[in-house]
């Protein structure tokens, strides 16, 4: 008899009490598990809008005094600026200036175009007043690099700079 009633007993212990108790503790648990996924895709949602948003993905600097970019898209406009990371299908362009082309009407040659035939522009400075970032999908991005501290583009924008400061 000792032998035959330690063959029916489980191995484990059982939690089924018969009052619903191990319900309602897998439910408690199935609960819990649901709460702490939604607050960690929450935080994640909250870190990548907030946290990466405003750091150049290049370089991880914050400041504005970062390396610049050229942004080449596939229309042909170049755009320059610093790129941080918007979501997975656009980049945002930030601190913006961009390339207008000046046509001489005097010579009418088309052929011939020197640096002073372009212009840097503030992005911002239209009609409509945009703000100082473009978000970009990044289909139309042909490539991007980074512009050197002696490039003419960066000398152009920190002259454009240096005369904001002083007006």
């Amino acid at each position: 008899m000792a032998i035959e009633s330690k063959m029916r007993r489980p191995s484990f212990p059982s939690f089924d009490r018969g009052d619903g108790s191990s319900k309602r503790r897998i439910w408690m648990i199935i609960l819990f598990i649901f709460i702490l996924i939604v607050i960690g895709i929450g935080a994640w949602i909250f870190l990548l809008e907030k946290g990466i948003e405003e750091k150049n993905i290049f370089t991880g600097d914050t400041s504005s005094e970062s390396q610049y970019q050229a942004v080449f898209l596939d229309n042909g406009q170049v755009y320059f600026g610093h790129i941080v990371y918007k979501n997975e299908d656009f980049y945002r362009l930030s601190n913006v200036y961009y390339l207008q082309f000046r046509q001489n009407p005097q010579s009418g040659d088309s052929n011939s175009v020197s640096d002073s035939d372009f212009s840097l522009i503030k992005l911002g400075n239209e009609i409509h007043a945009p703000k100082d970032y473009m978000d970009i999908n990044k289909e139309h991005i042909l490539f991007m690099e980074d512009l050197k501290d002696d490039s003419k583009i960066t000398q152009a924008i920190a002259a454009y700079l240096q005369k904001k400061d002083r007006e």
